[in-house]
């Protein structure tokens, strides 16, 4: 190869083992998982293809050539398996043994090709070079390889366009799918010129691969709220503080909160619970308000009352923000202000109503009402009866 396709290949691997130099970041959330080891076989692939770029033995070239069909297939479905699990949606478990089986079948006719040819119809000798390899005619399994990968492939179109459908009707948040897409189609449109049309020098399929994840992971990078909190270094301090926290994505699902509030309300957030989710499952446990004026006059002893604060995170690519909530347990102060209130509304003696609450009411009932009564009685000798005979 030239410099420039040297430089090109060089800028395309470092890109490719970027991820790995933070593997963790992927285990913030279960919808990131696939995309870790997406990362672990993409460099791998980065490896073979060096390998067949500078290595002079034979052997080596003509098994690292027939290992990228086995590793393309691995990666068809790693990135089949890590957005359909970004999408939210369940793959069938006849799927994934049918995978597997096609996984053992494409290993098995690529090391044993030397026998059949039926991936490459080309045998080994010592005298080998990458150019041979790389002019080869392909087989009749290669080309029943490539249906399988395309097939994965449609099938992910369809699910990312009925996503990004749903987005676009709902919330406008359409980047990370439109790029899916793009990414897919530009991908597969380039691997198909390559075989039929005209080679490349780099596989196009491995470049398509190379910039897809990286421009997910810059797109996760910036939305994900779990992950812009691991980047910051944020969480010991979120964790420290004296006040129960939540924070919210842009879909208002909860995807951080802190150790005692999880606890307190036995809340797992790893189940993708919405915000609103959240308020339904407190409700008999607690009172959740933001102004006083909303709770009512009834103090109820077996329940914490909880001030919350909301306060908008703005986050790039997006119309619609994240939510961070505080929220500050004020039992014991709505306990007091309940006590102090009993106290200016009740004869402590008697437990009925002083002159204090009729005052409250008076100018709700003056307001209300154009006719009323009332009604007093003079009771002789009361302060008498409560000094000494109480």
């Amino acid at each position: 190869m030239n410099i420039f396709l040297w430089l090109l290949f060089m800028f395309l691997a470092t890109l490719s083992a970027l991820p790995l130099a933070r593997l963790d970041f992927f285990d913030t959330s279960k919808k990131y998982h696939y995309f870790k080891y997406l990362s672990i076989f993409l460099f791998f692939w980065t490896i073979i293809t060096g390998l067949r770029y500078i290595s002079n033995n034979s052997m080596i070239i003509y098994y690292a050539s027939l290992t990228v069909y086995p590793l393309i297939f691995v990666l068809t479905v790693l990135i089949f398996l890590a957005i359909m699990r970004y999408l939210g949606k369940n793959v069938s478990k006849y799927l994934l043994y049918s995978m597997l089986v096609f996984f053992v079948i494409d290993a098995g006719m690529s090391y044993t090709n030397n026998y059949h040819q039926l991936v490459l119809e080309i045998t080994y000798n010592p005298s080998l070079t990458y150019e041979l390899v790389r002019h080869a005619n392909h087989g009749l399994f290669f080309y029943i390889h490539t249906a399988v990968c395309y097939s994965l492939l449609f099938i992910l179109m369809i699910a990312i366009s009925f996503r990004l459908f749903k987005n676009l009707q709902k919330d406008r948040d359409v980047y990370p799918f439109v790029i899916m897409v793009l990414s897919i189609v530009l991908g597969v449109l380039a691997n198909v010129i390559h075989l039929f049309i005209l080679e490349f020098p780099i596989d196009p399929t491995y470049i398509a691969l190379v910039v897809l994840t990286t421009i997910l992971y810059m797109i996760f990078y910036m939305r994900d709220l779990k992950l812009i909190l691991k980047v910051n270094s944020n969480k010991l301090i979120l964790d420290n503080l004296r006040e129960m926290y939540l924070l919210v994505d842009q879909k208002g699902i909860i995807v951080s909160a802190s150790k005692e509030l999880t606890q307190k309300f036995s809340i797992d957030i790893d189940q993708e619970i919405s915000f609103e989710d959240f308020k339904k499952i407190v409700e008999n446990q607690a009172v959740i308000y933001t102004e006083s004026k909303e709770l009512d006059n009834i103090y109820d002893k077996g329940k914490l009352y909880l001030h919350m604060m909301e306060k908008l995170i703005s986050l790039p690519l997006l119309k619609s923000s994240g939510k961070f909530y505080l929220l500050y347990d004020e039992t014991k102060n709505q306990k007091y202000i309940n006590d102090i209130n009993y106290i200016m509304t009740y004869d402590l003696m008697t437990k009925i109503y002083n002159r204090n609450y009729f005052e409250s009411l008076e100018a709700d009932i003056e307001a209300n009402y154009s006719n009323y009564s009332l009604i007093m009685f003079d009771i002789d000798g009361l302060k008498l009866f409560n000094d000494y005979l109480t």
